[in-house]
């Protein structure tokens, strides 16, 4: 069973929202005490090492001195750089309290094929959710956890006022479905380099039973998910 509809905000999604933003505050005070308790240690110990090191030669004292310099500016490019992308984060999610709508794919699945993670590109999942009818997961979202993957689980997006999603979540309410095999890497790679791996949120039609033979010969057919209108 698959059905993919938007509702107004629940109870759980504004507190969802609101953990994200006190882990953001928490994470920036956290990251701007390493800034400046790093830059003056570095400042502390590096100056008088350039000053010993520049006593015989000037030459080493300005190289050890522009070396201090540059790793401090590292530090403080980092730290403002992060403190960008959180402020913009917390912008997406106070626009999404505002704009009050979630999307919601609602899935119950019988059986699951793992496609296993290469790289840092996140697991992948086959899952039969009607008798004749195959969704496709994969991304860094998807991570099995004890309770997923599902047999009747929620992917939960909080839109924020573009339309793009600003939290992302799983709740899972079946029974943690274990899968039935999982593809090997090199099958896994077979896949990609014929350009059959299908993306995320794909559907395909059929059963699990042969579905990597569809996917090599090309035979399998895609289609994507339509929300509710």
């Amino acid at each position: 069973m698959l059905r993919y509809y938007r509702r107004r905000l629940g109870a759980a999604d504004r507190k969802a929202v609101a953990s994200e933003l006190s882990s953001l505050t928490r994470r920036r005070e956290r990251f701007r005490r390493f800034t400046w308790i790093t830059s003056v240690v570095v400042v502390l110990v590096g100056v008088p090492l350039a000053v010993m090191q520049g006593r015989d030669d000037p030459n080493l004292l300005f190289l050890a001195l522009f070396v201090v310099a540059v790793y401090v500016g590292i530090v403080i490019w980092a730290y403002r750089e992060n403190l960008g992308d959180d402020r913009r984060h917390e912008t997406s999610l106070h626009g999404a309290l505002d704009t009050d709508v979630t999307r919601i794919l609602h899935c119950r699945a019988s059986a699951c094929l793992a496609v296993p993670e290469i790289e840092d590109e996140g697991p992948g999942y086959f899952l039969q959710v009607e008798n004749a009818m195959v969704l496709y997961l994969a991304g860094q979202l998807y991570y099995a956890t004890s309770r997923f993957p599902s047999t009747d689980f929620e992917l939960i997006e909080v839109l924020d006022a573009a339309g793009m999603p600003a939290s992302f979540r799983i709740d899972c309410n079946g029974e943690r479905l274990p899968p039935v095999r999982t593809l090997t890497a090199e099958t896994k790679v077979l896949l990609a380099e014929r350009d059959a791996l299908p993306e995320d949120l794909t559907l395909i039609d059929g059963t699990l039973e042969g579905l990597e033979d569809r996917l090599l010969n090309g035979s399998a057919r895609f289609s994507t998910l339509q929300e509710e209108t």
